[in-house]
């Protein structure tokens, strides 16, 4: 299994995901991706959209936007895109080799909530439900996965000043499958002063590649950036 981790609304980052899940091998070699970006509760929903079937538009976009862990609004175009990729490469490809997503952000009910203190125990369970579908689609069935997740689900912050949390998905499944995560993260280049002491002179120089630009944009019932790539049904 490896983690990629993800800065969240980097535009070039967002693209990466959508070329590795076109590429014939993914689907061949790894057939699974879970993600943070999309509520569980809508399984079904992508289950159905990446698959080929027509979903409207009204009901495909409580994929990303029923979540917890983002605070419903503004969203990143690519990870949206993200899904019509999946979507895209399973359409070539027959039934039982199809890429699987999983949405790993938890369920929750919001017609039961009344403030931002009624979301904290779900808040704090979101690295434990995404180890949980990792664990029981993926590890016990000895499969092999991609896990896209916010790089402080991998990271524990350590110092003065770092916050206490709970456990990350990084350790959870350290402490159930050891060694079988590896995680990768992207340099986000000469993004503070204590980025640019502690880089090398051909990083100064300019001559390392860095990843810049991000993509965020609202996505409403009916309307969307040029940019978005989704098939929708029906005309919506």
């Amino acid at each position: 299994m490896v983690a990629l981790g993800d800065y969240h609304g980097l535009q070039q980052e967002e693209a990466f995901y959508s070329d590795l899940v076109r590429d014939p091998r993914f689907a061949e070699q790894v057939g699974n991706v879970v993600v943070e970006f999309g509520g569980s509760a809508a399984q079904d929903t992508i289950d159905r959209y990446v698959s080929g079937a027509d979903v409207p538009f009204t009901e495909l976009r409580r994929v990303w936007t029923d979540v917890v862990g983002w605070i419903p609004g503004p969203f990143a175009l690519g990870y949206v895109n993200f899904f019509a990729n999946v979507r895209a490469a399973n359409l070539k490809l027959p039934a039982g080799h199809r890429i699987k997503v999983w949405l790993g952000d938890p369920q929750i009910n919001w017609t039961k909530v009344n403030s931002f203190q009624d979301v904290q125990p779900i808040l704090a369970r979101r690295d434990e439900n995404i180890t949980r579908i990792i664990v029981d689609e993926i590890l016990k069935k000895h499969k092999k996965t991609l896990l896209i997740i916010g790089t402080g689900h991998l990271v524990m912050e350590s110092g003065p000043g770092a916050v206490p949390a709970p456990p990350l998905v990084a350790s959870l499944l350290g402490e159930a499958y050891p060694n079988s995560l590896a995680v990768s993260r992207r340099s986000l280049g000469m993004s503070s002063p204590i980025a640019m002491r502690r880089s090398s002179p051909r990083q100064k120089a300019g001559r390392c590649p860095r990843l810049s630009g991000r993509s965020r944009v609202i996505l409403e019932t009916g309307t969307a950036a040029s940019g978005l790539q989704l098939p929708l049904a029906g005309g919506d």
